[in-house]
């Protein structure tokens, strides 16, 4: 199998998680940002991840993609519950760590930003869909304020004894990449329930989180 994929994109993560926890064998083969080409060659649109799950077969939609790895390669995994809270804790969170991380990314050394192109269409992308970077930089200071707040309201809900047990649900292919996500953002202050999780899946999944990468969200972001 080959997983085609930009390195932060969240839903390009769940799918990486899956395939961690399943220790599944597959590719990876990461579409640089300005190549718009090639995805829509292969199914038809500018949309990741890309599962190549048989010779010139596509599979998308991150969360089809999940189903089809637990439930048709080898025995599922995933419990079928959900905790409500979860996924009500991300949608609420979302638009803040999204604001702080957005910039960050265009500052990082990623697989997908190999060229200045493809740096430069990053931001051509993104500056419309969240805001202009210099603006986000901004406001850092209540964006941190908003998103330590966040986290731990979620460290009252995650379920850290289940993920200790190494039992798995899809709250987790979830939770995971967007906590990945926040763990791009220098100085955020992690709660220690919401530390450990991370540390837990990190090596569950085999999927680095961006500690040793992240960036300053009160540094200007150059041009």
């Amino acid at each position: 199998m080959k997983l085609y994929l930009l390195d932060h994109c969240p839903f390009c993560a769940r799918v990486r998680v899956i395939l961690g926890l399943k220790d599944l064998p597959f590719e990876l083969h990461y579409i640089q940002q300005d190549d718009s080409e090639t995805p829509t060659k292969m199914t038809g649109n500018d949309l990741m991840p890309i599962l190549e799950y048989a010779p010139h077969q596509y599979m998308v939609e991150s969360l089809d993609i999940v189903k089809y790895l637990d439930e048709e390669i080898g025995e599922s995994i995933l419990l079928p519950e959900q905790d409500p809270r979860i996924a009500n804790w991300i949608n609420n969170s979302d638009d803040i760590f999204d604001r702080l991380t957005t910039p960050l990314y265009y500052q990082m050394d990623l697989p997908e930003l190999a060229s200045l192109e493809a740096r430069e269409a990053y931001r051509a992308i993104h500056e419309p869909r969240v805001d202009d970077f210099n603006q986000l930089h901004k406001e850092a200071t209540r964006l941190m304020q908003e998103g330590h707040n966040a986290l731990l309201k979620l460290e009252t809900i995650i379920d850290l004894d289940r993920v200790k047990r190494q039992t798995f649900a899809l709250d987790d292919i979830l939770l995971y990449p967007m906590l990945r996500h926040i763990t791009a953002i220098k100085g955020i202050e992690l709660p220690s329930k919401v530390a450990k999780y991370i540390e837990i899946m990190e090596k569950a999944s085999k999927l680095p989180s961006y500690q040793s990468k992240a960036i300053d969200p009160f540094a200007p972001v150059p041009r």
